[in-house]
């Protein structure tokens, strides 16, 4: 022990034999041994000299992470984030004292050394003691002093008031947060179907990374108001309609539902063009396509007749009005029913009707 050390608290060895009842023990080889000794506190460490030098161990207050206590006599309990504790063990039911347990930040073999050989990993320590409340009031007051000097070190340096494994977490989760949020800007950046959707996911994943659950939503939402306008330049209206459903934007639903009529008309397919406009109320979109369906209809340009022969609106007209001229009043009504035929089927416009009715009448 450095002479710059102070000691604060002693338990002596009380020399009992028989392992049950030796106070202070450092209990070791998992709960079935247990090696009484003296075990002191001092200023930065924690030492327990065993019997004849056995099983001695230096513990640095520094490594020791934060810690709680855990009520007696409860057998197989979880520290959780405590690193001191004191209990029972599974393996001394019978004995009513507790111990007290001491959880490290890093493994230290015996001598109180930082290790990663595997045959030396301890990054528990346990001691059955008389008084463990009093280990762990003495234990708390030099820890919590060692927690403020970190935390004012550290607000010098990062401009945080945290301990210093406070410190290293938060710097992980930076790392690990910049990692995550470059992926998804890569994602979106490259573009494209399978880009935007993989953006999708990592947001899905890691919504703390990207403000929470509510602006997380946020940025999805406008992927996918990305992924819509992919579907709609691809000419896919159907799939762009579904996409921006998806993307809760209502006004861009309705207007590339109209572009998928108006695709409709284009393609002269008039009856969905229809239904289209009107699934969105569209009633003017409608109103046109039914005239343009009538005037599709009507002879406005030459029409085919029987046996091929091809004749003009003119042509039709000369005839039914010469046949009306042959005859008397009964050819007359024949012709009448004839072009009422006509008008009805889309041949002529009420205009033409009216003027052919009066020359066939001779008006």
């Amino acid at each position: 022990m450095s002479e710059n050390e102070t000691i604060i608290f002693v338990e002596k060895d009380n020399g009992a034999w028989i392992p049950r009842k030796r106070f202070p023990a450092h209990i070791v080889n998992g709960g079935t041994s247990m090696t009484g000794g003296d075990l002191k506190l001092t200023t930065s460490k924690i030492i327990f000299e065993g019997r004849k030098g056995a099983d001695n161990v230096t513990i640095p207050l520094n490594l020791i992470t934060s810690f709680g206590k855990e009520i007696i006599g409860q057998p197989g309990s979880t520290y959780a984030d405590a690193s001191i504790a004191w209990t029972r063990g599974l393996l001394f039911q019978k004995i009513e004292e507790a111990y007290i347990c001491i959880k490290l930040r890093e493994p230290i073999n015996n001598e109180g050394v930082k290790t990663t050989e595997k045959a030396k990993l301890r990054m528990q320590k346990e001691f059955r003691v008389k008084n463990p409340e009093r280990w762990i009031v003495e234990i708390s007051k030099l820890l919590d002093g060692d927690l403020e000097k970190e935390r004012e070190r550290n607000f010098k340096e990062t401009g945080n008031w945290e301990t210093t494994r406070e410190r290293v977490r938060r710097e992980k989760n930076q790392s690990e947060e910049e990692k995550i949020r470059k992926m998804a800007d890569e994602a979106i950046f490259k573009g494209g179907l399978e880009n935007y959707q993989y953006a999708i996911e990592i947001y899905g994943e890691d919504p703390q990374y990207f403000g929470g659950f509510e602006n997380t939503g946020k940025l999805i939402l406008e992927v996918k108001a990305k992924i819509a306008n992919e579907y709609e330049i691809s000419l896919d209206y159907n799939k762009a309609i579904k996409a921006y459903k998806d993307a809760e934007l209502p006004d861009e639903v309705i207007r590339v539902t109209r572009l998928m009529g108006d695709d409709k008309v284009k393609h002269l397919d008039y009856d969905k063009a229809i239904e289209i406009y009107e699934s969105i109320g569209d009633k003017e979109a409608a109103k046109n396509a039914r005239k343009l369906k009538a005037e599709q209809g009507a002879v406005k340009v030459t029409q085919k007749v029987v046996h091929g022969d091809e004749v003009t609106k003119t042509e039709i007209k000369d005839s039914v009005l010469n046949r009306s001229n042959v005859g008397g009043g009964s050819s007359k009504m024949q012709e009448l029913e004839k072009l009422a035929e006509m008008k009805e089927k889309g041949l002529i416009d009420d205009d033409e009707f009216k003027q052919m009715k009066k020359e066939i009448l001779g008006k």
